[in-house]
C-alpha cells in the first residue's frame, strides 16, 4: 500500500523532525523511568526473542528493552529522516533500525509494537496500518496509545487532522483473531504520555 498523504505531509517532513528534538530533550529522564515498564513487558511473553517497533522515533524504548534484556532481538522501522539517523547513531549495536513506514517495509518479529503511533493515522488508512502490524506478528502485538471510550479527534499542536483517540484496544479485538493477555495505563511517572496500553496474543 501507499504511503498516505497525512504520513508525507507531516511525519516524514520538518514536523516530525521537531517531534524528534523535542523527544530527545527528555530522552535520559523518560528512557530510564520506562525500563520498569520494559522489563515487566518481557517477562510476560518469556517466549519472544525478537522484537519491532513501529515508528521507533529516536529509539527511547528499544534502549529500555535492550537494558530489560540483551538476549532480544530487536529492531525500529522509522519514517524520518532525522528520527532514523538519530535512531541509528544512539543504537550503538543495541538494535537494528530500518527505514520506512507502516505500510511500506520488509520485517516480522515475536512481538511487534506501537507507542503513540495508530493516534496518528488517519481514520480511514488506520485499519489497513493494523493489518500491516498484524501480518508482520509471529506471536504478540502491544499498542500503547491514547485511549477515549469513543473516537475523538483532537487538535495537536496548533494543527488539525493529526491526532485521534479511541479504544484501541477494542478496535484490534473487534477486526483480528486476537486475545488479550493483559492491559495497563502508563503516565509521566512510568516516564511516558499518560498511554493505554494492551498486549494481546495471536490465536
Amino acid at each position: 500500500m501507499e504511503k498516505t498523504e497525512q504520513l508525507k505531509k507531516v511525519w516524514e517532513d520538518n514536523f516530525g523532525e521537531e517531534y524528534t528534538k523535542r523527544k530527545l530533550e527528555v530522552h535520559e529522564t523518560e528512557g530510564n523511568l520506562r525500563d520498569t515498564f520494559w522489563k515487566e513487558l518481557v517477562q510476560m511473553v518469556p517466549d519472544a526473542s525478537t522484537y519491532l517497533e513501529i515508528g521507533c522515533n529516536a529509539g527511547m524504548n528499544l534502549i529500555s528493552l535492550h537494558n530489560a534484556s540483551t538476549d532480544i532481538k530487536l529492531t525500529g522501522l522509522e519514517p524520518n529522516d532525522f528520527a532514523f539517523n538519530t535512531a541509528v547513531s544512539e543504537s550503538e549495536g543495541k538494535f537494528n533500525v530500518i527505514k520506512g513506514n507502516v505500510f511500506d517495509f520488509d520485517a516480522n518479529a515475536d512481538l511487534v509494537f506501537t507507542c503513540t503511533v495508530l493516534i496518528h493515522i488517519a481514520p480511514d488508512d488506520l485499519k489497513a496500518a493494523m493489518e500491516e502490524i498484524y501480518k508482520a506478528s509471529n506471536k504478540y502485538v502491544l499498542a500503547m496509545e491514547y485511549y477515549w471510550p469513543e473516537f475523538k479527534e483532537i487538535e495537536y499542536r496548533g494543527l488539525k487532522n493529526i491526532l485521534w483517540k479511541q479504544d484501541f484496544g477494542a478496535f484490534w479485538l473487534k477486526n483480528f483473531d486476537l486475545e488479550i493477555m493483559e492491559t495497563g495505563y502508563l503516565d509521566a511517572r512510568d516516564g511516558f504520555d499518560r498511554v493505554t496500553w494492551w498486549l494481546f496474543k495471536k490465536k
